[in-house]
């Protein structure tokens, strides 16, 4: 496997294939074995992915909306400007600063002023103000319920910018894999007797809702009698991201189950 990295949980097997303490050892000479074992774990891994689900048009217009949690969403992952009701609005990038801040809280504000952001990231503010535009939408509109369904207007959210010279072939902030969660973290029993090394206890936990969101289709925008039918959908919450290099970052339209998630939020397997 020159040039690759190879899977370290199919490491882990021929390893063990070739140890002689180790169980798997009594395999080796039986490759069949081994290509049932590794089917099953693949067959594993894809049960952690979630699809979205299909796109059911019953709902025509905006008063029928009812924000269900419980159910599937209909996407995962979705371009601004599939949410936009300006089909021509275009976002561009401001002149590099070396800008580099990390989870920098902010207020969900109406202008740059009021989300109380420093003079220095002004220039991103139409980019940061199309992520929180389904917010502020929602906190002005007739037709949401703002006791059952508030808008996050005056929380706090968290900004990240990082502008950097990336050499090739090297990548700007994490590679590989992954999704935005801590993955498992074990947490201390309350039962637990300390004091003595090695006598700890703990429990996994991995209920993590770090940049959670949901998007709920609504039907088409626009009356016939308005003009052209478009599908709408409705965010709330959840990660933006945005790249000024074309063609550097990928995603999928899918959800990973939480223990399908490894340390950091790993998912190289």
């Amino acid at each position: 496997m020159s040039g690759q990295t190879q899977n370290p949980i199919s490491k882990v097997l021929l390893e063990g294939l070739y140890d002689q303490e180790c169980p798997l050892s009594r395999l080796r000479g039986c490759p069949h074995l081994l290509r049932v074992i590794w089917e099953d774990i693949r067959e594993y891994w894809r049960g952690m992915i979630e699809l979205p689900c299909e796109v059911q048009a019953e709902n025509k217009y905006w008063c029928n909306v009812e924000v269900d949690h419980s159910v599937q969403s209909s996407f995962f992952l979705t371009p601004i400007s599939s949410v936009s009701w300006d089909s021509d609005t275009h976002y561009t990038f401001p002149t590099p600063s070396d800008i580099n801040i990390n989870m920098m809280p902010f207020i969900v504000g109406k202008t740059f002023e009021s989300s109380k952001l420093p003079e220095y990231v002004k220039p991103y503010w139409s980019l940061i103000k199309a992520c929180i535009n389904p917010e502020l939408n929602r906190a002005s509109h007739h037709l949401w319920d703002r006791r059952s369904n508030p808008s996050d207007l005056g929380r706090v959210y968290y900004l990240t910018i990082q502008e950097s010279f990336v050499g090739a072939g090297s990548s700007q902030r994490r590679p590989g894999l992954h999704v935005d969660s801590p993955g498992e973290v074990k947490m201390k029993n309350e039962d637990c007797q300390g004091g003595k090394e090695g006598k700890g206890s703990s429990q996994p936990y991995r209920g993590h809702h770090w940049g959670e969101g949901c998007a709920h289709y609504i039907g088409e925008c626009n009356k016939p009698e308005y003009g052209e039918e478009k599908p709408s959908f409705v965010l709330q919450g959840g990660i933006y991201l945005a790249s000024s290099m074309s063609s550097s970052c990928k995603a999928w339209n899918c959800k990973v189950a939480p223990k399908g998630v490894g340390r950091l939020g790993d998912i190289e397997h």
